[in-house]
């Protein structure tokens, strides 16, 4: 089948005096052959003001698009050809009279409280990420190996790693300062606490 940007419903209804027209929106495209990379089945081509240009959204790609790749490039043939990789999966038309309505600019009160919440958890978890590797430079890495995870394991190598404890440490610690952390991070009495470096090339 084949859709437009435009849809005039006034042929086809009782009262065609009233406003039966309705504009394109956005489009869904289903990937027909993305056996290779499952997360690229579905891509978006919206047009925010319903008459602007289009944009594709694909996961976390935003790209400036046209009428072609939006609308044409996605007909659904009635058989598969092997010559169309794309197909409309779904369709929204908005109301000519409803369009400055529905497609207001948000405002803070339009978000759900749950959404603001998640919102600020995310920016919060960005900027320590941030924060992370402006000073990584100034941080290290201390894997924690107990003897019992030497005794537990068992394999070619001496220790498997990704399963100890890794403390993030300041270059500036001292040795003391090394060694009160990682007994207190595993609960260790100090008296009996024995380290043994091993460094790992």
């Amino acid at each position: 089948f084949e859709f437009d940007e435009t849809l005039d419903f006034a042929p086809y209804v009782e009262h065609p005096g009233l406003a039966n027209t309705y504009h394109l929106h956005s489009v869904l495209v289903h990937n027909k052959h993305s056996e290779v990379d499952p997360s690229r089945d579905y891509c978006a081509y919206i047009r925010p003001d319903c008459k602007g240009n289009w944009l594709r959204f694909a996961d976390e790609q935003v790209k400036v698009s046209t009428r072609a790749a939006a609308i044409e490039a996605n007909f659904v043939c009635g058989e598969e050809t092997g010559r169309r990789r794309f197909s409309t999966y779904m369709v929204v038309y908005v109301k000519q009279e409803a369009v400055a309505d529905v497609l207001r600019p948000l405002v803070i009160d339009d978000i759900p409280d749950h959404l603001s919440q998640r919102f600020n958890i995310e920016e919060e978890i960005k900027a320590l990420r941030r924060k992370e590797k402006s000073e990584a430079h100034l941080k290290f890495d201390v894997c924690v190996g107990l003897w019992k995870d030497f005794e537990e394991h068992r394999g070619a190598e001496l220790l498997n790693w990704k399963n100890v404890q890794t403390l993030r440490m300041d270059r500036t610690a001292t040795l003391d300062q090394l060694k009160k952390t990682i007994i207190e991070s595993v609960c260790y009495p100090w008296e009996l606490a024995r380290l043994l470096y091993m460094g790992l090339l």
